[in-house]
């Protein structure tokens, strides 16, 4: 079975996308393939005690990604993103590498956008790209985490500890 990004639908702007397995048939052809919004099931944890990238979500509202290499998230009031699976452990505190021209929360809950809030990264205005750190509160085990942003920021990366 391979595992692949197939287009399901087209907007104005950019395509919706939807990863489903492919199998092979005895002959060596691939099977057909139905598109679904469910997709394939993750297939491990995510380990957010390294170094995560932003870009590195399973849904999103409002998000844009923008760079070739150094990508980051652009995220304007009410957009946010989901990470699926992330396996917490007993987290402590969060590190978010973000940068805002004027300033702006972002509010990490788990659940849903709307969920319990762990924790609140608050980025300073100026717009050049720095780590903060602060802690969680009540995170531990298997958990998808949402980030919601309250203004115009840009995220390159997070990592729990």
């Amino acid at each position: 079975i391979w595992k692949t990004t197939l287009p399901t639908a087209f907007s104005s702007s950019m395509p919706t996308v939807s990863t489903e397995s492919l199998a092979l048939n005895a002959d060596g052809t691939f099977a057909q393939v139905k598109g679904t919004k469910t997709g394939v099931a993750q297939l491990e944890a995510l380990d957010p005690f390294t170094l995560v990238e932003a870009e590195t979500f399973s849904q999103e509202g409002g998000i844009k990604v923008s760079g070739n290499g150094n990508t980051t998230v652009n995220a304007d009031k009410g957009d946010w993103f989901r990470v699926s699976g992330v396996d917490c452990k007993n987290a402590k505190s969060i590190t978010v590498k973000a940068s805002s021209a004027s300033g702006s929360i972002i509010k990490v809950c788990t659940g849903s956008a709307s969920g319990t809030a762990v924790s609140y990264i608050e980025v300073p205005s100026g717009g050049s790209m720095q780590e903060i750190t602060v802690p969680v509160m009540n995170l531990s085990g298997q958990n998808d985490l949402y980030f919601v942003f309250n203004n115009t920021t840009t995220v390159d990366s997070w990592k729990l500890s």
